[in-house]
């Protein structure tokens, strides 16, 4: 099931749930309406929530920067991303913090900089130069 804002979800991410035959339930409201409903039902037992306030979904995205440092050979020093909730921050975070623990890579990436100086930031007209 997945729960959302009526007509504020960008299509690609609709189409995906199409996609897969998951029956959409449109809500009134913000994101952060439909999240307090997604809430209630995983604390129903009834429901596993699956986005980035699932600490098992951003465990196991951590291991996408562990495949990053075994090609590069270390972190690199911008690694940038989408964000909604910065679920995708956190995971790569994460991952390159624990290879740099067990002495797999030398840094840590910027992206957390880098992320928080853009917020705000408007990118829907980039232009070449």
């Amino acid at each position: 099931m997945v729960i959302l804002p009526a007509g504020k979800i960008a299509t690609g991410k609709l189409l995906q749930a199409f996609v897969y035959a998951a029956k959409i339930v449109a809500i009134n409201g913000n994101f952060d309406a439909a999240l307090q409903i997604v809430r209630e039902l995983g604390e129903s037992g009834d429901f596993t929530i699956v986005n980035s306030v699932n600490p098992d979904r951003i465990a196991g995205q951590t291991t996408a920067a562990f495949e990053i440092v075994d090609e590069l050979g270390d972190a690199p020093d911008f690694h940038l991303l989408p964000v909604g909730n910065a679920g995708n921050i956190t995971a790569y975070w994460a991952g390159y913090r624990e290879y740099r623990a067990h002495g797999k890579s030398t840094k840590i990436d910027r992206n957390d900089r880098l992320s928080s100086g853009l917020r705000g930031a408007n990118f829907s007209r980039p232009q070449n130069r």
